[in-house]
Protein backbone atom coordinates (compact mmCIF):
# COMPACT_ATOMS: atom_id res chain seq x y z
CA UNK A 1 0.00 0.00 0.00
CA UNK A 2 3.04 2.47 0.88
CA UNK A 3 3.97 2.09 -2.44
CA UNK A 4 0.92 2.85 -3.93
CA UNK A 5 1.02 5.61 -2.32
CA UNK A 6 4.05 7.59 -3.10
CA UNK A 7 3.66 6.48 -6.98
CA UNK A 8 0.13 7.94 -6.52
CA UNK A 9 1.72 10.95 -5.41
CA UNK A 10 5.07 11.26 -7.64
CA UNK A 11 2.13 11.43 -10.55
CA UNK A 12 0.30 14.05 -9.18
CA UNK A 13 2.97 15.96 -8.62
CA UNK A 14 4.46 15.63 -11.68
CA UNK A 15 4.52 18.66 -14.26
CA UNK A 16 2.42 17.03 -17.10
CA UNK A 17 -0.36 15.70 -14.88
CA UNK A 18 -2.75 18.50 -16.06
CA UNK A 19 -2.41 17.29 -19.47
CA UNK A 20 -4.55 15.15 -20.30
CA UNK A 21 -3.16 13.72 -23.49
CA UNK A 22 0.26 13.34 -22.28
CA UNK A 23 -1.01 12.31 -19.03
CA UNK A 24 -3.07 9.42 -20.66
CA UNK A 25 0.24 8.47 -23.11
CA UNK A 26 2.71 7.57 -20.45
CA UNK A 27 0.12 6.14 -18.10
CA UNK A 28 -0.73 3.72 -21.25
CA UNK A 29 3.36 3.63 -21.52
CA UNK A 30 3.91 2.45 -17.78
CA UNK A 31 1.20 -0.26 -18.71
CA UNK A 32 2.21 -1.38 -21.95
CA UNK A 33 6.49 -1.40 -20.74
CA UNK A 34 7.69 -4.99 -20.23
CA UNK A 35 7.88 -6.43 -16.90
CA UNK A 36 11.06 -8.35 -17.36
CA UNK A 37 13.70 -8.53 -20.35
CA UNK A 38 12.63 -10.71 -22.92
CA UNK A 39 13.76 -11.38 -27.04
CA UNK A 40 11.01 -10.88 -29.28
CA UNK A 41 11.86 -12.27 -33.04
CA UNK A 42 15.28 -11.68 -32.67
CA UNK A 43 14.86 -7.95 -31.10
CA UNK A 44 16.10 -7.48 -27.21
CA UNK A 45 13.75 -5.84 -25.27
CA UNK A 46 14.58 -4.28 -21.57
CA UNK A 47 12.49 -4.06 -18.64
CA UNK A 48 10.81 -1.05 -19.08
CA UNK A 49 10.56 -1.20 -23.28
CA UNK A 50 8.33 -1.93 -25.67
CA UNK A 51 7.32 -2.05 -29.01
CA UNK A 52 5.04 0.25 -30.34
CA UNK A 53 4.31 2.88 -33.86
CA UNK A 54 2.42 5.94 -33.94
CA UNK A 55 -0.49 4.37 -35.55
CA UNK A 56 -0.97 1.69 -32.87
CA UNK A 57 -0.64 4.37 -29.58
CA UNK A 58 -3.56 6.37 -32.10
CA UNK A 59 -5.47 3.71 -32.42
CA UNK A 60 -5.16 2.48 -28.85
CA UNK A 61 -6.06 5.88 -27.06
CA UNK A 62 -8.51 7.36 -29.98
CA UNK A 63 -6.13 10.54 -30.29
CA UNK A 64 -4.70 11.94 -33.39
CA UNK A 65 -1.03 10.70 -34.97
CA UNK A 66 -0.30 14.55 -34.43
CA UNK A 67 -1.61 14.37 -30.62
CA UNK A 68 0.26 11.05 -30.27
CA UNK A 69 3.68 13.17 -31.37
CA UNK A 70 3.19 15.72 -29.64
CA UNK A 71 2.78 14.06 -26.49
CA UNK A 72 5.53 12.11 -27.25
CA UNK A 73 7.57 15.23 -27.86
CA UNK A 74 6.75 16.82 -24.22
CA UNK A 75 8.28 13.64 -22.44
CA UNK A 76 11.23 13.19 -24.09
CA UNK A 77 11.75 16.93 -23.59
CA UNK A 78 11.49 16.14 -19.68
CA UNK A 79 13.52 12.96 -19.91
CA UNK A 80 10.51 10.41 -19.31
CA UNK A 81 11.18 8.47 -22.12
CA UNK A 82 13.16 7.73 -24.98
CA UNK A 83 12.56 6.40 -28.25
CA UNK A 84 14.41 4.48 -30.81
CA UNK A 85 12.76 4.26 -34.55
CA UNK A 86 13.34 1.92 -37.17
CA UNK A 87 11.04 1.86 -40.75
CA UNK A 88 9.19 -0.83 -39.22
CA UNK A 89 8.40 0.14 -35.67
CA UNK A 90 9.06 2.29 -32.90
CA UNK A 91 11.28 1.36 -29.43
CA UNK A 92 9.87 3.29 -26.31
CA UNK A 93 11.77 3.26 -23.05
CA UNK A 94 11.06 4.70 -19.87
CA UNK A 95 13.69 6.22 -18.19
CA UNK A 96 13.01 5.54 -14.83
CA UNK A 97 10.79 2.58 -15.18
CA UNK A 98 11.49 0.98 -11.47
CA UNK A 99 10.81 4.25 -9.49
CA UNK A 100 6.87 3.86 -10.85
CA UNK A 101 6.77 0.38 -9.80
CA UNK A 102 6.70 1.60 -6.10
CA UNK A 103 9.20 0.89 -2.95
CA UNK A 104 7.87 -1.82 -0.66
CA UNK A 105 8.87 -5.16 -1.55
CA UNK A 106 6.68 -6.45 1.11
CA UNK A 107 3.44 -5.33 -0.96
CA UNK A 108 5.62 -6.74 -4.19
CA UNK A 109 6.02 -9.86 -2.39
CA UNK A 110 1.97 -10.37 -1.23
CA UNK A 111 0.70 -10.57 -5.06
CA UNK A 112 -1.20 -13.82 -5.05
CA UNK A 113 -0.05 -16.45 -7.98
CA UNK A 114 -3.20 -15.55 -8.88
CA UNK A 115 -3.07 -12.16 -9.78
CA UNK A 116 0.51 -13.05 -11.23
CA UNK A 117 -1.09 -15.36 -14.03
CA UNK A 118 -3.84 -13.12 -14.93
CA UNK A 119 -0.84 -10.16 -14.98
CA UNK A 120 1.13 -12.04 -17.63
CA UNK A 121 -1.75 -13.02 -19.87
CA UNK A 122 -2.55 -9.46 -20.28
CA UNK A 123 0.95 -8.12 -20.51
CA UNK A 124 2.92 -10.94 -22.65
CA UNK A 125 1.23 -9.96 -26.01
CA UNK A 126 2.01 -6.63 -25.87
CA UNK A 127 4.64 -6.69 -28.65
CA UNK A 128 2.43 -9.39 -30.58
CA UNK A 129 -0.65 -7.02 -30.73
CA UNK A 130 1.79 -4.15 -32.29
CA UNK A 131 3.75 -5.72 -34.75
CA UNK A 132 0.26 -7.94 -35.60
CA UNK A 133 -1.34 -5.03 -36.04
CA UNK A 134 1.47 -4.02 -38.38
CA UNK A 135 1.26 -7.10 -40.45
CA UNK A 136 -2.22 -6.48 -40.74
CA UNK A 137 -1.75 -3.50 -42.48
CA UNK A 138 0.65 -4.60 -45.02
CA UNK A 139 -1.35 -7.61 -46.11
CA UNK A 140 -4.52 -4.57 -46.59
CA UNK A 141 -2.58 -2.93 -48.58
CA UNK A 142 -0.45 -6.06 -50.67
CA UNK A 143 -4.57 -6.85 -51.28
CA UNK A 144 -5.18 -4.09 -52.27
CA UNK A 145 -2.51 -3.27 -54.92
CA UNK A 146 -3.12 -6.92 -56.11
CA UNK A 147 -6.82 -5.99 -57.53
CA UNK A 148 -5.47 -2.59 -58.87
CA UNK A 149 -2.38 -4.19 -60.75
CA UNK A 150 -4.85 -7.29 -61.96
CA UNK A 151 -7.57 -4.44 -62.99
CA UNK A 152 -4.81 -3.42 -65.30
CA UNK A 153 -3.23 -0.02 -63.73
CA UNK A 154 0.02 0.47 -64.50
CA UNK A 155 2.61 1.44 -61.29
CA UNK A 156 2.34 5.20 -62.19
CA UNK A 157 -1.29 5.44 -61.89
CA UNK A 158 -1.73 3.65 -58.87
CA UNK A 159 0.96 5.61 -57.12
CA UNK A 160 -1.30 8.93 -57.84
CA UNK A 161 -4.47 6.91 -56.47
CA UNK A 162 -2.40 6.51 -53.27
CA UNK A 163 -1.20 10.17 -53.58
CA UNK A 164 -4.98 11.22 -54.51
CA UNK A 165 -6.22 9.43 -51.18
CA UNK A 166 -3.25 10.70 -48.76
CA UNK A 167 -3.56 14.38 -50.23
CA UNK A 168 -7.54 14.69 -49.89
CA UNK A 169 -7.83 12.73 -46.01
CA UNK A 170 -7.67 13.85 -42.86
CA UNK A 171 -6.06 11.45 -41.59
CA UNK A 172 -3.70 8.51 -41.69
CA UNK A 173 -6.42 5.87 -40.88
CA UNK A 174 -8.82 7.12 -43.43
CA UNK A 175 -6.25 7.32 -46.03
CA UNK A 176 -5.50 3.85 -45.83
CA UNK A 177 -7.00 1.73 -48.86
CA UNK A 178 -8.45 -1.52 -48.02
CA UNK A 179 -9.95 -4.67 -50.53
CA UNK A 180 -13.68 -2.97 -50.51
CA UNK A 181 -12.04 0.70 -50.97
CA UNK A 182 -9.23 -1.23 -53.99
CA UNK A 183 -12.68 -2.90 -55.77
CA UNK A 184 -14.86 0.25 -55.64
CA UNK A 185 -12.34 2.32 -57.20
CA UNK A 186 -12.05 0.08 -59.70
CA UNK A 187 -16.06 -0.71 -60.16
CA UNK A 188 -15.94 3.61 -60.64
CA UNK A 189 -13.09 3.33 -63.43
CA UNK A 190 -15.21 1.20 -65.20
CA UNK A 191 -18.37 2.96 -65.37
CA UNK A 192 -16.03 6.14 -66.78
CA UNK A 193 -14.29 3.96 -68.93
CA UNK A 194 -17.94 2.48 -70.47
CA UNK A 195 -18.54 6.11 -70.73
CA UNK A 196 -15.94 6.86 -72.99
CA UNK A 197 -13.42 8.26 -70.72
CA UNK A 198 -9.92 7.16 -69.77
CA UNK A 199 -7.66 5.89 -66.98
CA UNK A 200 -5.50 9.16 -67.00
CA UNK A 201 -8.25 11.28 -67.70
CA UNK A 202 -10.63 10.28 -64.60
CA UNK A 203 -6.66 9.91 -62.34
CA UNK A 204 -6.16 13.44 -63.09
CA UNK A 205 -9.22 15.10 -62.98
CA UNK A 206 -9.31 13.10 -59.15
CA UNK A 207 -6.15 14.76 -58.46
CA UNK A 208 -7.61 18.34 -59.21
CA UNK A 209 -9.99 17.80 -56.34
CA UNK A 210 -10.71 17.22 -52.79
CA UNK A 211 -12.52 14.11 -53.21
CA UNK A 212 -11.21 10.84 -50.70
CA UNK A 213 -12.51 8.73 -53.59
CA UNK A 214 -15.02 9.16 -57.04
CA UNK A 215 -17.70 8.40 -57.81
CA UNK A 216 -18.48 8.26 -62.06
CA UNK A 217 -21.14 10.80 -62.27
CA UNK A 218 -18.68 13.09 -60.21
CA UNK A 219 -16.21 13.11 -62.99
CA UNK A 220 -19.18 13.16 -65.44
CA UNK A 221 -19.94 16.51 -63.84
CA UNK A 222 -16.86 18.23 -64.46
CA UNK A 223 -15.63 17.06 -67.81
CA UNK A 224 -17.99 16.16 -70.60
CA UNK A 225 -16.39 13.30 -73.00
CA UNK A 226 -13.37 14.35 -75.07
CA UNK A 227 -15.35 13.53 -78.38
CA UNK A 228 -17.90 16.45 -77.16
CA UNK A 229 -17.73 20.00 -78.09
CA UNK A 230 -15.64 22.81 -75.43
CA UNK A 231 -12.77 25.01 -74.62
CA UNK A 232 -10.19 22.01 -73.90
CA UNK A 233 -6.75 22.90 -72.38
CA UNK A 234 -3.45 21.00 -72.63
CA UNK A 235 -4.61 17.84 -71.39
CA UNK A 236 -7.62 17.31 -73.67
CA UNK A 237 -10.14 17.98 -70.45
CA UNK A 238 -12.56 20.49 -70.54
CA UNK A 239 -12.58 22.75 -66.97
CA UNK A 240 -15.68 24.64 -67.28
CA UNK A 241 -18.00 22.67 -64.43
CA UNK A 242 -21.81 21.56 -65.48
CA UNK A 243 -24.66 20.22 -63.40
CA UNK A 244 -25.24 18.03 -65.97
CA UNK A 245 -23.46 14.89 -67.85
CA UNK A 246 -22.35 14.62 -71.22
CA UNK A 247 -25.59 12.72 -71.89
CA UNK A 248 -27.93 15.02 -69.79
CA UNK A 249 -26.54 18.25 -71.80
CA UNK A 250 -26.63 16.52 -75.20
CA UNK A 251 -31.12 16.15 -74.34
CA UNK A 252 -31.06 19.83 -73.49
CA UNK A 253 -29.48 20.72 -76.51
CA UNK A 254 -31.67 18.55 -78.54
CA UNK A 255 -35.07 19.83 -76.63
CA UNK A 256 -33.54 23.40 -77.40
CA UNK A 257 -33.38 22.22 -81.02
CA UNK A 258 -36.63 21.17 -81.36
CA UNK A 259 -38.15 24.38 -79.43
CA UNK A 260 -35.93 26.71 -82.57
CA UNK A 261 -36.83 24.60 -85.40
CA UNK A 262 -40.87 24.93 -83.83
CA UNK A 263 -40.21 28.72 -83.90
CA UNK A 264 -38.71 28.87 -86.88
CA UNK A 265 -41.46 26.91 -88.49
CA UNK A 266 -44.31 29.32 -87.13
CA UNK A 267 -41.79 32.33 -88.12
CA UNK A 268 -41.70 33.48 -84.76
CA UNK A 269 -37.86 34.39 -82.96
CA UNK A 270 -36.04 32.11 -81.13
CA UNK A 271 -32.89 33.12 -78.78
CA UNK A 272 -30.34 30.99 -78.11
CA UNK A 273 -29.51 29.52 -81.90
CA UNK A 274 -28.90 31.52 -85.00
CA UNK A 275 -31.89 31.67 -87.58
CA UNK A 276 -29.27 30.33 -90.34
CA UNK A 277 -28.27 27.10 -87.76
CA UNK A 278 -32.23 26.69 -87.46
CA UNK A 279 -32.87 26.71 -91.13
CA UNK A 280 -29.92 24.47 -92.18
CA UNK A 281 -31.45 21.87 -89.53
CA UNK A 282 -35.06 22.36 -91.10
CA UNK A 283 -33.68 21.50 -94.34
CA UNK A 284 -31.09 18.63 -93.71
CA UNK A 285 -33.85 16.96 -90.85
CA UNK A 286 -36.85 17.83 -92.43
CA UNK A 287 -38.44 18.50 -89.37
CA UNK A 288 -37.87 14.63 -88.36
CA UNK A 289 -35.98 15.27 -84.72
Amino acid sequence: MQGWISLHRKLVEWEWYSDANTMRLFVHCLLKANHADKKWRGIDISRGQFLTSIDSLSKELRLSNQKIRTSISKLKSTGEITIKTTSKYSMISITCYDSYQGDNKQDSNSITNKQQTNNKQITTTNNDNNVNNENNDNKTKDAALSIFANYGFTDQQIKLIYDNRKKNSKSAKSAKITEIIAKSICKEMKLCIDAGYTIDNVLNEWHETTWVAFKSEWIQKRIPLNNNAGNYNGQNQLRRNTKQTPIQQAQTDRERLRAAIAAHREGEPFLGLDDQTVRTQVDNTRGNL
